[in-house]
């Protein structure tokens, strides 16, 4: 009996050690760099429109690509407040969705500024970020992914 359970050990012992390897992590509040991909102005936004951001530089995790340079962030326009005493301003708030990882799943991402919006435009000041506005996302909780869906790089 004894030997039996040492022979299961030793044949799941490789098993065991292939899952570990196969696992990647990706951290809570790992950095993707983006940039606006369109205009935003208040002329045009609509509550529950897509923005779309593109990420300006690849995210590596353990030597594995998992955000590749190019690839497309979401982000939607959340709020439209009027104010109506006009002391302050209508407002204008964006937040971040998601970005799609290089195996095609995704990963919320988020705002380090504070909650809940990522940009906020105060339209009273004629505020528009322009395409090409540089800023910094946050991914949104901690992701275990299969290691073999992504590619090396050194």
């Amino acid at each position: 009996m004894k030997s039996l359970r040492l022979l299961l050990f030793l044949f799941t012992l490789p098993l065991l050690s292939f899952a570990q390897r196969q696992t990647l992590i990706v951290d809570e509040n790992t950095t993707v760099r983006l940039r606006l991909a369109r205009n935003l102005s208040w002329a045009d936004a609509r509550t529950g429109d897509r923005i779309p951001f593109e990420v300006l530089e690849d995210v590596t995790v353990k030597g594995k690509l998992v955000i590749e340079r190019g690839a497309i962030a979401l982000g939607t326009i959340a709020d439209i407040e009027q104010d109506r005493s006009q002391s302050r301003g209508d407002r204008l708030g964006v937040t971040l969705d998601f970005v799609r990882l290089v195996d095609g799943e995704k990963i919320a991402l988020h705002s380090l500024n504070g909650p809940p919006y990522f940009l906020l435009m105060n339209v009273k000041a004629k505020t528009l970020y322009a395409a090409g506005t540089e800023c910094a996302a946050y991914t949104y909780g901690r992701a275990d992914l299969d290691r073999g869906d992504f590619p090396s790089r050194p």
